[in-house]
């Protein structure tokens, strides 16, 4: 009795084993058997593979992908810091190494509390990316999948690693994204599209910009934000000023023929200017040290104000 209890135990051990083996891959990161970045072979043999690609370049395009949740009317950055790192690590030299019958998968997790922090879940993210039609493409099958301790409990309770999950890597081109009210992947830069709603691809031309792009926005977003002003605006503001200057001059002038003492008026005439071009040397020193003129612009509209002393 006890041998047949023991022989059914190795048999659910063996199947459960079998159960959740995967097809032919190589390993090009593991954390464990559910966390991994690999190389997957499938049925068609017509990808750009091998292929290379940065780690700059890597980290560029998957930082600029969102997913779009309808309840909550927004988007967010479909990985987290870390996954992005950890697949601009090995993206490069995954695709250094596929074949043409090939693809990249990957399985990463993130931590997520809720119920201010009582609650904590372990949320899996599964996808593919390959390079086909010189065209880098990430397809999407599980976003935020909540890890079951308690199926893994069952099959492993000795909790030894053997339990597996059957992961969708997006690789169906009728599969789409599990996350509940998911709209799909977007994002917010030109050279990016979006054919199917788990799939965003980016020609490989267009791919090697993306660096330069991405850092030309995030300057004009700092300078933006420290100015408040555009540059066009920047120039109306000085023009305004120079206009004002001359309208006060005028009133001046009027003043004085409407029998104000000529040393008052002149003292009062100089008080404002000396103000005034104090006032226009900062704003243009300030837009010097912002970047928005050039040393050429400053120099020609500083020796403009002298002029005026």
């Amino acid at each position: 009795m006890r041998l047949i209890t023991i022989s059914k135990i190795l048999c659910m051990w063996i199947s459960v084993f079998l159960s959740f083996a995967s097809v032919s891959d190589e390993i090009i990161w593991e954390e464990n058997k559910n966390v991994f970045i690999k190389l997957l072979e499938v049925e068609t043999s017509n990808y750009e593979h091998p292929n290379t690609i940065s780690s700059d370049v890597s980290n560029a395009f998957l930082s600029q992908i969102s997913i779009i949740n309808s309840n909550e009317n927004e988007d967010a950055l479909l990985f987290t810091s870390q996954q992005i790192s950890l697949l601009s690590k090995y993206l490069p030299s995954a695709l250094t190494q596929a074949k043409q019958n090939q693809v990249v998968v990957f399985s990463l997790i993130k931590k997520k509390s809720s119920l201010a922090g009582f609650l904590k879940r372990d949320l899996f993210t599964a996808g593919s990316i390959f390079i086909q039609q010189n065209t880098l493409t990430l397809k999407v099958g599980d976003v935020d999948r909540e890890r079951q301790h308690g199926y893994e409990s069952v099959y492993d309770p000795t909790n030894q690693g053997l339990v597996r999950y059957d992961f969708d890597f997006g690789l169906d081109s009728t599969s789409v994204a599990s996350k509940k009210n998911t709209l799909g992947l977007l994002t917010h830069l030109d050279g990016f599209s979006t054919p199917q709603q788990n799939e965003v691809n980016i020609v490989l031309s267009k791919l090697s910009e993306l660096p330069q792009i991405i850092q030309q926005q995030a300057t004009s977003k700092v300078e933006t934000k420290n100015t408040g002003l555009t540059r066009q605006e920047v120039e109306q503001i000085l023009n305004e000023r120079e206009a004002s200057s001359s309208t006060h001059k005028g009133e001046i002038a009027t003043k004085q023929q409407t029998g104000k003492s000529l040393q008052q008026t002149a003292t009062e005439s100089n008080k404002t200017t000396t103000k005034n071009l104090e006032e226009r040397f900062k704003i243009l020193q300030n837009l010097k040290d912002q970047g928005l003129i050039s040393e050429q612009e400053y120099q020609v509209k500083r020796a403009e104000l002298l002029a005026e002393i």
